[in-house]
């Protein structure tokens, strides 16, 4: 099967470059990156828009802080 047409091989690259570019974000920048909601999101949170999420593995963005965001904002 030709790689560029693997799913998985191609879902393992692309993780790879996530971590790869995570691991090189010092803390602070870390903190930067996560600490806040976009505003161009934050303005799509109204009340009984339905909001999904999921739990963060490995180098993945946590979207905790989102979905508290949506709560508060009244989003299912």
């Amino acid at each position: 099967m030709d790689i560029e047409f693997d799913k998985g091989s191609q879902r393992l690259a692309f993780r790879q470059i996530r971590d790869d570019f995570v691991a090189g974000l010092s803390d602070q920048e870390k903190n930067i990156a996560f600490s806040a909601i976009p505003s161009p999101m934050l303005s799509l949170l109204k009340p009984h828009n339905l909001v999904a999420g999921y739990i963060a593995k490995d180098s993945e963005a946590d979207p905790s802080k989102l979905l508290v965001a949506a709560h508060e904002h009244g989003c299912a």
